[in-house]
């Protein structure tokens, strides 16, 4: 797939880079679809092992299912 632009080298490069983002972006969506219920559930389990840590410390299991949260 190629471009073909005109004009001065500025606006050829602005205009491509304008280009590359769309493109970057529908690359992005195909890829790996929408990922913002995945983050959402994510940083709600991470917020959960947080205030569990507050309110007296972790066992070393509970502790592995944070960090596993945590990585994911």
């Amino acid at each position: 797939m190629g471009y073909n632009f005109r004009g001065s080298y500025s606006c050829i490069v602005a205009v491509k880079l304008e280009v590359l983002k769309s493109d970057l972006e529908i690359w992005n969506k195909d890829v790996f679809g929408n990922v913002s219920p995945w983050k959402e559930t994510t940083f709600n389990e991470i917020g959960f092992w947080d205030s569990k840590e507050r309110e007296g410390g972790l066992s070393h299991k509970v502790n592995e299912a944070r960090r596993t949260a945590r990585e994911e």
